[in-house]
């Protein structure tokens, strides 16, 4: 058998492969892959020095046809790993793997590619034949379930939730997972029928794809966690050979505000606010230490028109009535501009309709709104784009405030990570990551949160070295690529009324924000007031157990409704948020571990912990989601390093 070894960062590749000899590919010092080297096919995993006998390896599919193949090809030794090509000429496909191991996985990259030039809808796969009925499969870090034949776990959805997966039997656990970059439509699934661990891209192949015509990149890793600590083990070994998406610029914390001057809230610093999103009243920002960020929707825009504009109209009809109707030059040339911005840039939907629609709104004080989903991507090939745009208008801020002496701290980007399709072919020619697939027939597309996320990448690229940070919200499951994206975030939450504790909407926030600031955003409604008051402190007792920094917002334009307007609201508890925020700052600053190293004899209460012991000093965090005090013994070896601790 040919063998890879690794010897700390060292591997060394003793033999090349003879046809027929298996092809041992490492993933830690007792776990590995094992292939065959004339097909490619998995023959076996080692987990833990036990050999499973395995089948599996790379599988395609024609998401038009159901075509499927299951492409062959022979193993060539490299100094890094191995390489491998496997044809489907029936199918017209190719796939090129490499194979490197790493100190705590194999990784995975593929490139498959169409070779009959026509545009393509194709699932990629590669499985791991593997029978782990009786094993557990993780839903996230704190829900497991068993696995019992003839079930499928996971992959229910378009997207997974989550870029990783793990299944475990107390004595060996098997993960895949997808780096944060590329963005891609991607499932993984334990298959009880099939007695599989998969993973499947949902990839589009179009010649229209200027970076990469007919071809898509794909990268995996296979690695062995900790079976005590199964999903969790699986997270920190993801975080460790995968560091630079969880990494943070941002170097303020704290509450994030939507829209009021915080100077008319007395004594605004018990608050503990970090992040002002339209940068309202920017000097007393700067006094209090609050990051200062400037407004934009990537993934919209809009024009408001007066309540008799005629609705419904093609972009050349509005452009028209633009040009008969405005009531001034600078305000034609506004409405005009965006209009271009729209024609070009706007998302088009499966039917070949470009994705726009009219409405009344009570923010647009009875204007009539022409809104619009658009791409954003700064190198998108058209005269109007809306990234420009944006940065103009962020150029203009920012140099505003530098003739006031004051700074810009940042952009806010708002509906953040949209999923509509986008069809238009002229915007193949500039998206970086792979094209995906949907309609019926299902054809190749992009998606909006794409644009978003190239956008919100180029954001942080130019600015990030100006000391500018990123700030988004609206992202949720399962948009897992843009947090990789951000320094820091939010999501608007209904929490009071509407959310389980120790939900997996909150869990999910955790493993992907991992060590960035997040701000969970209580909204709530006039008719839910009473409801937030009788929740508020757990609210806030449940945010700092995640480490969360506990924001509020209130919708609507009346002043009783408004929290941060209404003293006999915020004065009610301020008192909590002095006693919770500042421990969310100690929480924030220790780091958030996803392996606990602690347990709770009561499994519906929740335990997690910060800090390590090696720095010193760590804390855990417990909750309690019952409505009844509950007594709870704590099982840990967790033991302090440091002398003075």
């Amino acid at each position: 058998m040919a063998r890879l070894l690794t010897a700390s960062a060292l591997l060394l590749y003793l033999s090349a492969p003879c046809v027929g000899d298996p092809v041992l590919l490492p993933a830690a010092d007792d776990s590995a892959l094992v292939l065959a080297s004339d097909t490619g096919r998995v023959e076996a995993v080692e987990i833990a020095g036990e050999r499973l006998e395995a089948t599996g390896g790379f599988r395609l599919e024609d998401a038009v046809t159901g075509e499927t193949a299951e492409p062959a090809g022979v193993m060539t030794g490299t100094e890094e790993g191995a390489d491998w090509v496997g044809e489907a000429a029936d199918l017209g496909l190719r796939v090129e793997a490499r194979f490197r191991p790493l100190e705590e996985a194999l990784e995975v990259g593929a490139s498959l590619r169409d070779t009959t030039g026509e545009d393509r809808a194709v699932r990629l796969s590669f499985a791991l034949g593997v029978d782990a009925v009786g094993w557990r499969w993780w839903d996230d870090m704190r829900r497991s379930q068993a696995i019992v034949d003839g079930n499928a776990y996971g992959g229910g959805r378009q997207h997974s939730d989550y870029p990783l997966c793990c299944i475990e039997d107390g004595r060996r656990a098997l993960s895949m997972a997808i780096p944060l970059d590329p963005f891609v439509t991607h499932r993984l699934q334990y298959d009880a029928a099939a007695r599989e661990l998969r993973l499947t891209f949902d990839l589009g192949l179009s010649p229209a794809a200027e970076k990469f015509p007919s071809r898509a990149e794909v990268r995996f890793f296979i690695f062995f966690p900790d079976p005590e600590w199964g999903f969790r083990s699986a997270a920190e070994r993801y975080y460790r050979m995968h560091p630079e998406p969880f990494t943070t610029h941002a170097s303020t914390r704290g509450l994030w505000m939507t829209f009021h001057d915080l100077a008319e809230i007395p004594l605004a610093e018990d608050f503990h606010f970090g992040f002002h999103e339209n940068g309202k009243n920017p000097a007393i920002n700067r006094r209090l230490g609050v990051a200062t960020l400037h407004y934009v929707m990537p993934g919209q825009i809009d024009v408001l028109l007066p309540f008799d504009a005629p609705r419904k109209q093609s972009f050349d009809e509005v452009e028209a009535w633009v040009r008969e109707n405005a009531p001034r030059e600078e305000v034609r040339d506004r409405w005009l501009e965006r209009v271009q911005i729209m024609r070009e840039c706007a998302l088009e939907r499966d039917g070949g309709e470009l994705s726009y629609h009219t409405f009344y709104a009570n923010w647009a004080r009875g204007r009539l709104v022409y809104d619009c989903f658009v791409n954003s991507d700064p190198d998108l090939p058209v005269e109007h784009q809306h990234a420009a745009y944006m940065e103009r208008a962020l150029d203009a801020v920012d140099a505003q405030l530098e003739a006031d002496g004051l700074d810009l701290d940042g952009v806010y980007l708002d509906n953040f990570g949209g999923g509509q399709p986008n069809f238009r072919r002229e915007h193949f020619a500039s998206v970086d990551h792979p094209l995906t697939f949907r309609g019926d027939p299902p054809r190749p597309c992009t998606l909006a949160g794409i644009g978003e996320h190239e956008y919100a990448q180029h954001l942080g690229d130019k600015h990030r070295p100006e000391r500018h940070i990123v700030f988004a919200n609206g992202w949720r499951r399962p948009q897992i690529f843009h947090s990789a994206v951000l320094d820091a975030g939010g999501t608007e939450t209904y929490w009071a009324t509407r959310q389980s504790r120790l939900g997996p909407q909150w869990d999910w926030c955790r493993v992907l924000m991992q060590g960035k600031v997040h701000c969970p955003l209580l909204k709530f409604d006039k008719d839910e007031i009473n409801a937030l008051f009788s929740h508020l402190e757990d609210y806030l007792a449940e945010a700092t157990f995640y480490g969360f920094y506990p924001s509020i917002y209130t919708s609507g334009g009346w002043k009783h409704q408004s929290f941060w307007l209404d003293p006999g609201m915020y004065e009610r508890y301020r008192e909590q948020f002095r006693l919770y925020v500042p421990v969310v700052d100690l929480l924030q600053e220790a780091g958030w571990q996803p392996v606990t190293r602690a347990r709770l004899s009561d499994e519906r209460l929740g335990i997690e912990r910060y800090g390590a012991p090696a720095d010193g000093a760590f804390y855990l965090t417990l909750y309690n989601p019952l409505d009844q005090a509950q007594t709870v013994a704590i099982e840990s070896n967790l033991r302090c390093e440091s002398e003075d601790a």
